[in-house]
């Protein structure tokens, strides 16, 4: 009976191992360092961004920070899953990802006209590489913005796709570059037309806006979407996957929009030789810029662009051969 009061209901708590003792050591120190940065540059007292041309050291110290805390996190839940510092841990994970978001934000806005397609495509092409150090030749005198702008959206990203925030960082990005990219096309005079519509044009109306879309094909295939093709390769270059999407979700819509006034043009009937000249117009224009355009979206997720790239061409196409047959038997 005295054996049965003193038996102990539940084995003593097992001493923890000398591996969990290291392991959760050095996360507590990992997370002391990120959070200690994260107090520094987010006191109201701080006067500086943690992107910026004057702390790019800084920066680079607090990326690194923040992916040593993140590795810690891992080793120590492969010895102890359920470790009761990993709650703190991941709740300073989560702070630092919330400042990285908020800059990776302020960055693409800041820096707008260093990022904008056009300068981003022509430094590109003035390059053999893609190098920032060569951009700064390019640009660091002409520009006011940040010329490592690109480099710190890469290194943002990384460090949050590494710690499995992807989602955020694509989302703010997709939010910006689009809206720059729909305020682009507009300016270039871009509408999406329905057939329905360009029939009830009168000729005048509808000349100038083939002379407009002629125009735009021209500026957005070579430098808008070329150089959000050339960003979002950079700026997401751990992954492909993702960078295709970014790219895809950004441009799409726009390029649709672009490509598709082209095929409704050529539905049209009784086109007289003036406009038959037009259409020819835009499938010189268009058939120029192919193969631009087939490296450009040139993955599996920008099908139907490219598909209507060519639904385009072929019904330009289609119409001149038919409109010159006609002027042939008349």
């Amino acid at each position: 009976m005295g054996k049965h009061f003193f038996r102990s209901s539940s084995p003593p708590p097992s001493k923890p191992t000398s591996h969990h003792t290291l392991a959760e050591r050095a996360m507590e120190e990992c997370e002391k360092d990120v959070h200690t940065l994260i107090t520094k540059w987010t006191s109201s007292e701080s006067d500086q961004f943690l992107f910026s041309l004057t702390s790019h050291q800084e920066a680079e110290e607090f990326v690194r920070a923040v992916r040593n805390l993140h590795n810690s996190m891992h080793r120590l839940v492969s010895v102890t899953p359920e470790a009761e510092k990993l709650y703190q841990a991941k709740n300073t994970i989560q702070a630092a990802m919330k400042l990285l978001e908020s800059e990776f934000r302020r960055v693409l806005k800041a820096n707008r006209e260093y990022l904008d397609p056009e300068c981003v495509s022509i430094r590109s092409y003035k390059s053999s590489r893609f190098s920032i150090s060569d951009s700064e030749h390019d640009g660091a005198g002409y520009f006011a913005d940040d010329p490592d702008a690109m480099d710190d959206l890469k290194r943002i990203a990384d460090c949050m796709i590494s710690t499995g925030h992807a989602k955020d960082c694509v989302k703010v990005y997709q939010s910006i570059r689009k809206s720059i990219v729909d305020e682009t096309l507009k300016s270039f005079e871009v509408e999406r037309l329905t057939l329905h519509h360009i029939q009830k044009l009168d000729w005048d109306i509808l000349e100038t806006k083939i002379k407009s879309w002629l125009r735009a094909v021209n500026l957005a295939v070579p430098s808008l979407f070329y150089g959000e093709r050339i960003l979002a390769d950079h700026v997401f270059s751990v992954s492909g996957t993702i960078a295709d999407s970014a790219f895809t979700e950004i441009t799409r819509e726009g390029a649709l929009a672009l490509f598709a006034f082209p095929e409704n043009v050529g539905k049209l009937k009784k086109l007289t030789p003036e406009k038959m000249f037009r259409t020819l117009d835009m499938y010189e224009a268009l058939a120029n810029v192919y193969p631009e355009i087939e490296s450009i979206f040139n993955s599996d997720s920008n099908e139907a662009v490219k598909s209507q790239v060519t639904n385009s061409l072929s019904k330009l196409s289609e119409a001149v051969r038919s409109m010159m047959a006609d002027f042939e038997s008349a």
